[in-house]
């Protein structure tokens, strides 16, 4: 649901979307779309077979994704929830090793830790996760000895100045980033969007009478503009046009043009210097 509201938010800027994810949940779409797709929404493609569980042939999960996302064509990719979807963290690196923006957005401690999502009193993924994790057997499960390779792994993905950028849901699960990831160089708190179809902004007078008076704390267009800037921190290759991906990938522009014309969103390669971007007039449809 989270990664389905970042969609939502770069919808509402009159964006096209394509996901792509493990396994679509039809209610999920209904409870973030309504009963019908919002226009630009291009829907999520499935890859049902495609999984550690089913092969621990990383390079293989990888190639079949940059070349799905290769055929859709977005500017960057935002990478979301990868332990629910079974695939590989080393995907981060591939994407951005085939020539794709890429923000990497942590709604959990998976991404910095050896395997765990939520590590609780453990404080190993500071200083190394090894084979001594309390959690091991428990989901996401991971054999022992295999889990301090992957801690040191996420911060060859993360650090350095070729680190894949990082956005984190909230300052407590950043601060948690950069005390385990002390070289982590692009990172920003991006926070969930709400429907200000159901959520409005009211008078904070009115907000404190009582439960019942609803503040919409955070904007599709606050939320996007802030993506975007951390995607345009990460590359200065190419046109300023960005994305987001798995288990649900989207693509979008970024808030200064967005104000301009709607482009078309999909996951797939930036734009070069040498393959300048089709202008549309604010008038014309995305197709």
């Amino acid at each position: 649901m989270a990664h389905l509201r970042q969609i939502q938010s770069l919808l509402c800027l009159g964006h096209e979307v394509s996901a792509f994810c493990r396994h679509a949940g039809v209610e999920e779409q209904r409870a973030a779309f309504g009963p019908f797709p919002p226009a630009g929404w291009m829907g999520l493609r499935e890859f049902r077979d495609l999984g550690l569980e089913r092969s621990t042939d990383e390079s293989a999960i990888n190639a079949e994704l940059i070349d799905a996302a290769a055929r859709v064509g977005p500017d960057a990719v935002i990478v979301g929830n990868l332990h629910g979807a079974r695939w590989p963290v080393s995907l981060l690196s591939a994407l951005k090793g085939a020539g794709f923006r890429v923000v990497a957005f942590m709604h959990d401690g998976y991404l910095v830790s050896g395997r765990c999502a939520y590590p609780g009193d453990c404080r190993l993924y500071e200083t190394g996760c090894d084979e001594s994790c309390p959690t091991a057997d428990e989901y996401p499960v991971l054999e022992p000895a295999l889990i301090p390779a992957a801690w040191r792994m996420r911060r060859q993905v993360f650090c350095g100045p070729q680190g894949v950028a990082l956005a984190a849901n909230s300052s407590w699960t950043l601060d948690m980033a950069r005390r385990s990831l002390p070289d982590l160089r692009q990172s920003a708190v991006i926070y969930y969007g709400l429907d200000e179809r159901l959520f409005k902004p009211i008078d904070r007078a009115l907000a404190s009478r009582g439960p019942n008076a609803a503040v919409a704390i955070e904007r599709h267009a606050i939320e996007s503009a802030r993506i975007g800037k951390l995607i345009d921190d990460a590359s200065t290759r190419g046109s300023a046009r960005w994305s987001t991906a798995c288990p649900a990938a989207a693509v979008a522009e970024s808030t200064q043009a967005a104000s301009a014309r709607p482009i078309r969103l999909a996951l797939a390669r930036p734009v070069t210097a040498t393959e300048p971007s089709r202008a549309r007039s604010p008038s014309e449809k995305p197709g």
